[in-house]
């Protein structure tokens, strides 16, 4: 006769079963959901860095025009600004100023020249300093009317910008102010780029006025997923700048912080309930429901079969085999789920970051070329510049993404031909800038050659010279060695070296180091490389260097 406490033994196991496997799929999606919100978390964030530093560009766009005009008049400016179209490609500026930088015992030769220009100009009552920003240009008419003569110098939240951006030459973000608001709850903030005339004089400062609200809104495309609050932490009149979104859900948070100003911006972002998709939120009380359901049928089962110890035995048995391996089926399901999704976010996040910043600088380097005089060659030069490098990053992304595609397709066939090593690794230090003396040292030797195809190696060596020169720093080192029908090709730096980082993990696709997390790039590189030398039957090591980092690419003669 079977044992009654068999049937509850029986049951009692794959309950236990089925709620761990529960717990651990619930654990194992709050892990994701974290990873996921720290790449939106960090995409905010690079979304709000190249919008400030596109209009830091089209303010130096602005400076050259207007060297080139010579006398700056308020036709000038103003036609200058328009050009520009400045608040219908940023809808978040307010408007433009151009401020001088005047010392006090100076200020009555510069009031007598200004007020030639413009009859009736009067100095702001608040510009008492020994050193004065007062506004000289403005544009449109509503902020010319609020801003001309205000001494920015005497407000604090805009005044250390101005200051920081003649200091350091480069773009500074004020702190939030109400100088610019277009409500009370609606600050504003200014975008200060130096003014620098063609023989390198800083002639002023170019005031972009920002609407912070509607700034952020335009660049925060995943409010709908997402909670995002903007703060600024020295402003005691606007500590919080914007909160978007439906209302958050946990206690989860990732902060960034946002550079280009005198004081770093936060960005806080928390999930809402629409950030976890429903199959991952449901998916674990679905798996302990189902374990329950079962449990309860093998004890009704066993139960009603306990005069045929036997079969009952067997069937248990077989009923157990087979929740096990639903189980393991879905827990092997929603890992594969969890890594695509995941995968999907990286290269997102990747791609469009790398994607937008050069199509950004390229939009309006080449509107401000078309509109230059056919013979100001000088201006065109300086625009030209940009544009070439942006052109060929965009270039390299697009050759990165069709060569992965290749490879994922088993379409990428190898044509060898013989190569000279020495030859090839300069001619490629050549293209990417680094053949000054001291930047890279060739130790290739001479009479090295070996048969491979001469754009898999072109492809190998640029990602390896790109990776180090990138993320490590000077000298880099090129070597290569003949060992036993194989040529050893390494490249060391004397960066920061790989860390505590898994150098496998390196090696796949958009994994990047946990030191580099503020650099450009998509994470490709490395994963190209290990690719490229497994099709010619090769392979791929890294190693700390001490200083700096090393790889090595092994390929057959």
């Amino acid at each position: 006769m079977l044992d009654r406490r068999i049937p509850a033994v029986i049951a009692g196991a794959i309950l236990a079963i089925g709620l761990t496997a529960a717990v651990w799929s619930g654990q194992a999606e709050r892990d994701h959901s974290r990873e996921r919100l720290e790449a939106v978390a960090t995409s905010e964030a690079d979304r709000v860095q190249d919008a400030l530093e596109a209009l830091a560009g089209l303010g130096r766009a602005m400076g050259v025009a207007l060297d080139r005009a010579g006398t700056v008049d308020e036709r000038t400016y103003a036609a200058v600004v328009e050009q520009l179209e400045l608040s219908e490609r940023f809808p978040a500026v307010v408007g433009v100023a151009l401020v001088d930088r005047v010392e006090r015992d100076a200020l009555p030769g510069w009031l007598e020249g200004q007020q030639r220009q413009a009859p009736g100009f009067r100095l702001g009552a608040d510009a008492a300093g020994e050193v004065l920003w007062p506004v000289r240009h403005a544009y449109p008419e509503v902020v010319r009317s609020r801003l001309l003569g205000v001494d920015l110098g005497a407000l604090p939240a805009v005044a250390d910008a101005v200051d920081a951006a003649i200091a350091t030459g480069r773009s500074q973000l004020s702190s939030a102010t109400e100088l610019l608001s277009q409500a009370d709850d609606l600050p504003g903030a200014i975008l200060a780029v130096p003014f620098i005339d063609r023989d390198g004089r800083t002639q002023g400062v170019f005031g972009i006025g920002l609407s912070q609200a509607t700034f952020i809104e335009a660049i925060a495309p995943d409010a709908d997923r997402v909670h995002v609050t903007i703060t600024n932490p020295d402003s005691t009149r606007f500590p919080t700048v914007l909160e978007e979104g439906d209302p958050p859900v946990g206690d989860a948070v990732e902060t960034r912080r946002i550079g280009l100003s005198t004081t770093d911006w936060v960005i806080e972002v928390r999930p809402t309930a629409a950030f976890v998709a429903p199959w991952a939120q449901l998916a674990p009380w679905l798996l302990g429901v189902s374990t329950l359901l079962v449990a309860g049928m093998t004890w009704v089962a066993v139960g009603a079969l306990g005069s045929r110890e036997r079969r009952a035995s067997e069937l248990a048995e077989h009923r157990t085999r087979e929740l096990q391996d639903a189980v393991a089926d879905l827990a092997a399901a929603n890992a594969q789920l969890r890594e695509a999704d995941e995968m999907k976010d990286r290269f997102l996040a990747s791609v469009s970051h790398e994607l937008r910043t050069p199509l950004t600088v390229i939009a309006g380097f080449a509107e401000t070329l078309g509109r230059l005089p056919a013979d100001d060659e000088t201006s065109r030069e300086a625009l030209l510049g940009p544009l070439r490098r942006n052109v060929r990053r965009l270039d390299a992304l697009v050759g990165d993404l069709l060569l992965l595609a290749s490879l994922d397709a088993g379409g990428l066939v190898a044509k060898p031909e013989p190569i000279a090593l020495r030859e090839a690794v300069q001619r490629l230090a050549v293209d990417l800038g680094l053949s000054d003396e001291g930047v890279l040292d060739n130790r290739v030797p001479e009479d090295l050659r070996l048969t491979v195809d001469p754009h898999h190696l072109d492809h190998i060596l640029v990602n390896l010279l790109a990776n180090a020169d990138k993320h490590g720093a000077p000298p880099l080192t090129v070597g290569a060695e003949d060992e036993d029908g194989s040529v050893r090709l390494w490249v060391r730096d004397h960066g920061p070296g790989l860390g505590d980082d898994d150098p496998r993990r390196l090696l796949r696709r958009f994994e990047r180091g946990s030191n580099v997390d503020h650099a450009n790039g998509t994470g490709l590189g490395l994963a190209i490389v290990a690719e490229l030398a497994t099709l010619h039957g090769g392979q791929v090591r890294l190693a700390n260097a001490d200083p700096g980092a090393r790889i090595e690419v092994t390929l057959p003669r």
